[in-house]
């Protein structure tokens, strides 16, 4: 079970990292315990939502990686037995989430096209459990993005196929939702789907 101090910086450093000593428990953590099986899903939820912060800097190797990933998928599969359908939802999208974070920086590390693959997966689940519009614009995007790595890996035209369908959807749902944050994300986006066009 997680200590008292742990849980206390997963609770500061939820929203984003505000205090970077918090990253070496959470990796040590991460490191020590091989599942999350006998951990409350409120806890599992700040622990993988903080790790999520911390894998954008970097910090974890493969291993740490997997953990978290399957950190993930029991903190959904917890969910999915424990609570009511709205929160339950709401949840099981977030951990998938988390999952495809981990699970692309996986296939960043060590190139491995199954972890591609997975975060495709999981971010797709991830959308269909949610009911917000804008997170599941992003999902298209994030999932347009593996599949055209997919593409790249495989030379399927299914994989450019589904790139092209999930960079529509993200950009007609940012054509009708202007968000001055969004434009470099949009940007990049049109450009990959123009290259992706003339492949």
């Amino acid at each position: 079970m997680a200590d008292r101090d742990l849980e206390g910086m997963l609770d500061e450093n939820y929203d984003g990292i505000v205090d970077v000593s918090c990253i070496y428990p959470v990796i040590e953590y991460v490191r020590t315990h091989e599942d999350v099986e006998d951990e409350e899903v409120v806890f599992i939820k700040r622990l993988t939502k903080v790790c999520s912060h911390i894998i954008r800097r970097n910090k974890f190797n493969e291993n740490d990686l997997k953990r978290i990933y399957g950190f993930n998928l029991t903190g959904a599969e917890k969910i999915r037995r424990i609570y009511e359908e709205k929160r339950r939802l709401v949840w099981a999208s977030h951990f998938l989430g988390h999952a495809a974070d981990a699970a692309i920086n996986l296939f960043k590390k060590g190139g491995k096209s199954e972890w591609c693959e997975k975060a495709y997966k999981c971010r797709e689940d991830s959308s269909k459990l949610s009911e917000d519009d804008a997170y599941i614009s992003f999902c298209y995007g994030f999932m347009g993005e593996s599949a055209e790595a997919m593409f790249e890996i495989t030379g399927k035209d299914e994989w450019k196929n589904e790139a092209l369908r999930c960079y529509t959807l993200f950009l007609d749902y940012n054509r009708r939702n202007f968000d001055p944050r969004m434009e470099e994300t949009v940007s990049r986006v049109k450009d990959e789907f123009s290259k992706l066009l003339s492949a």
